[in-house]
């Protein structure tokens, strides 16, 4: 069985833009890849709004994606490949970051696996590097709950460029999520569509990654 570990946001929780309650397992992309890819692999779920690729935030403990990743790693492990798709709470305008920094940080968690001190006998696991979708031009106008600008959802269209590269420096296997799908009606999260999108995209790319 090929264990893979999915590591990200409110987009991996699976927050639904219309309520912001949570979707259902078979509606979250990660329960859908689960079904889509079958009894062969273990899919692991491990999404929580607010997280940031290297940030610490002052009004939300613990969501510092960097510093969390090495203990997570050791929870479940041993693994087969680890999918990160970090970045999109890093837009927030208190962190005053562009998207160069964003994916840097995004590399670092790159890092982290690479670097892993892995238990005896286990091998370490391939990286996806996920460039997340993009927000909404309207985000600033319609967003409920966070710090989301205008300049944000400028910065969030210049992700893949920069995401790739950090992919191609740290010898992770890139996606450009804004390719397969788009945010939901608050222009931050994705909706049902948009979920069951990217588990049919990742149900199609992650055999051949995992294939020797």
């Amino acid at each position: 069985m090929k264990n893979i570990l999915c590591y990200g946001d409110s987009n991996t929780y699976g927050c639904n833009p219309d309520t912001y309650q949570r979707y259902p397992l078979m509606v979250r992309w990660p329960g859908r890849l689960q079904a889509l890819l079958g009894g062969e692999y273990h899919i692991i779920e491990e999404g929580l709004g607010g997280r940031t690729t290297s940030f610490d935030d002052p009004f939300y403990d613990g969501r510092n994606g960097r510093k969390s990743l090495p203990i997570t790693l050791h929870a479940h492990q041993p693994l087969d490949l680890v999918i990160i798709m970090l970045g999109t709470n890093d837009l927030k305008c208190l962190f005053s970051a562009n998207a160069k920094t964003i994916a840097l940080g995004a590399g670092k968690c790159v890092e982290e696996v690479n670097n892993y001190v892995w238990t005896d006998g286990y091998k370490r696991p391939k990286v996806l590097l996920i460039s997340p979708i993009t927000l909404g031009e309207r985000v600033e106008e319609i967003d409920k709950c966070t710090t989301f600008t205008k300049e944000s959802y400028y910065k969030s269209l210049e992700f893949s460029k920069y995401y790739e590269r950090e992919a191609k420096r740290t010898g992770a296997y890139f996606l450009d999520a804004a390719n397969v799908c788009k945010a939901g009606s608050d222009d931050i999260h994705m909706d049902e569509k948009a979920h069951r999108a990217l588990a049919e995209k990742l149900s199609l790319l992650i055999p051949d990654i995992l294939k020797d």
